[in-house]
């Protein structure tokens, strides 16, 4: 439910005032914000107690140093949750989530290098699509009920790195890792691995058209009782044709091995040996009236064929735009097991004047178990927000969420009201 808005509202001040100055000097910027929601079902449970109450105390921080060749950035967004649930006792607790984030950048004149770490704490009973909707690389966030009161800390990490970039033959190497660690009343949760890496060769034929030569690799490891640990990799052989900025189409055909081991009354043993083509295709469209960013894999190296990726659309307005977006991942569930999760988001921002302005999003998902007769997760949220600029250093939101999940045959919806307020500040050294 939180606001993006406020939530990045240090950063974003940083980045768009170290840009506008050009300035080489650290920008220190920071956010206070306050948060009153009134939620007709807190847990989203079909075992609904009734209305609770929450406040979230929120301090965020950044820094962003900026010289011509290097890029700095540390963001911090944490906070005390004073909540009244309800048929519950009064709780202070930290705010969830809480995030922790470092990046840099190093650029010269043949390449680049982008890496990052980043943290994130939130309980285990306030699962949202709005971990879905955001770009959070590596695995993806689990969507089914949870009905316990733990904590769960995941990490993230890595980089990116392309060199010779100035000459007809460049390389891209591009490598991401995720752990999910539990602790509290969360015992069917399972701590869990994802690794994921690959490499591109890029040679120009000429000005538009270039070959390629790719090969990825990913390992994921759970400790569930039957530890399991998935690996797959592939190597395609593709091209590039990249007319202008408006325009860039990629394509590329190949081989991939899928194997799945586990342990079987105490002995290890493979349970798939999977192996096919797999097909990658992308598309990068900016012209005046819309922008169209689409990634997609198809594979047969799998138990059954799978198509994963995502189609990403921006269309602007006289005063605002409109976004959307759809994809399907696979990965690893909370339990160890394999699952897939499909879903669908699309936003409108309207500008009413110059310091005021609407916003409507809606996003559904559903999360398929493949290795278990669990039944699938549907999930909706829903959320209308008025936002407004009550000074240069104030702003302000009040809105209205809505939440359901379906999971046959159980059912739960939400209904919740907020308002956000909050106070950035920032200087330089």
């Amino acid at each position: 439910m939180r606001r993006r808005l406020f939530a990045s509202l240090a950063l974003a001040a940083a980045g768009s005032g170290a840009a506008a100055q050009g300035l080489p000097e650290p920008l220190l910027s920071a956010a206070i914000t306050q948060s009153f929601v009134a939620d007709t079902n807190f847990n989203l449970s079909n075992r609904d107690p009734g209305t609770s109450y929450y406040g979230d105390t929120r301090l965020v921080l950044g820094l962003l140093n900026e010289t011509p060749t290097q890029t700095l950035t540390l963001g911090l967004d944490t906070g005390l949750r004073a909540l009244w649930q309800a048929e519950e006792d009064f709780e202070l607790t930290f705010a969830s989530p809480s995030t922790a984030r470092v990046g840099y950048i190093q650029d010269w004149s043949s390449g680049t290098a982008d890496t990052y770490l980043r943290y994130r704490q939130r309980d285990v009973d306030s699962t949202s699509l709005e971990f879905i909707d955001e770009d959070i690389d590596g695995a993806i966030d689990d969507i089914r009920e949870i009905d316990q009161n733990g904590t769960e800390r995941r990490y993230d990490g890595g980089f990116d790195l392309e060199v010779a970039t100035d000459s007809p033959s460049s390389y891209e190497f591009n490598f991401v890792g995720t752990r999910f660690d539990y602790s509290g009343d969360s015992e069917d949760r399972t701590p869990r691995t994802t690794l994921a890496g690959d490499a591109l060769w890029i040679l120009e034929l000429n000005p538009v058209v270039s070959g390629t030569v790719g090969a990825g690799y990913s390992y994921y490891d759970a400790d569930n009782p039957q530890q399991t640990e998935i690996r797959q990799g592939d190597i395609d052989f593709g091209v590039i044709y990249d007319r202008s900025e408006i325009l860039q189409l990629r394509f590329g055909v190949g081989y991939a091995t899928y194997t799945r081991e586990q342990l079987v009354q105490g002995t290890r043993e493979t349970i798939n040996d999977d192996n096919g083509y797999v097909v990658r295709g992308g598309l990068r469209y900016a012209f005046e009236e819309v922008t169209v960013e689409a990634n997609l894999r198809l594979s047969d190296a799998a138990p059954e064929t799978r198509l994963s990726g995502d189609v990403r659309a921006v269309y602007p307005l006289p005063r605002g735009s409109i976004t959307g977006r759809v994809f399907q991942r696979y990965g690893g569930g909370d339990t160890g097991e394999e699952i897939r999760v499909s879903g669908a988001a699309i936003g409108l921002q309207r500008e009413i004047n110059t310091v005021s302005q609407l916003g409507f999003n809606v996003s559904a998902a559903r999360q398929e178990n493949l290795d278990t007769d669990e039944a699938d997760t549907d999930r909706l949220n829903f959320t209308a927000t008025y936002s407004r600029n009550l000074t240069e250093v104030v702003s302000a939101n009040v809105g209205y969420r809505f939440r359901s999940r379906d999971q046959d045959p159980e059912s739960a919806d939400s209904n919740a009201v907020f308002f956000e307020i909050a106070r950035s500040f920032e200087t330089r050294p």
